[in-house]
């Protein structure tokens, strides 16, 4: 009888999961930026940054699978480059895209800028003044 032999699936380079994509562990506000900064550039290496900025195809789109699969390892990537904590808080999302969308919701100092100045603005037009 032949003996049936199954192909191999070796990940590529691209896609390998156990990786560092940054020195930057993000901890919070105080080094998101950076943080991002070095992230998207490794993502944008790995060209794989719509991954951060588009939805995902439909499930029953030809290549849905595929795109899971990609999107777990950039998942997974994103999560070892946090804080266990931090990590915690974003881990049910299921699209990177949602990973990265929660993290600049929370932590970009561009938000922390637009509270403060609608802070600043109610106070100054408050008729107590």
């Amino acid at each position: 009888m032949a003996e049936t032999k199954v192909p191999s699936v070796t990940p590529s380079p691209n896609e390998t999961v156990n990786v560092t994509i940054t020195s930057i562990k993000l901890k919070g506000s105080s080094n998101y930026l950076l943080w991002a900064q070095a992230v998207k550039i490794y993502i944008i290496a790995k060209k794989k940054l719509k991954f951060l900025n588009s939805d995902p195809p439909a499930p029953n789109a030809s290549g849905y699978e595929d795109w899971m699969r990609k999107n777990a390892v950039i998942l997974i990537w994103l999560w070892n480059s946090m804080e266990p904590e931090i990590a915690a808080n974003v881990m049910f999302h299921n699209t990177a895209k949602g990973v990265w969308d929660d993290l600049q919701d929370t932590y970009s100092q561009d938000k922390n800028m637009n509270r403060v100045y609608d802070l600043y603005d109610n106070v100054s037009s408050s008729p107590n003044r």
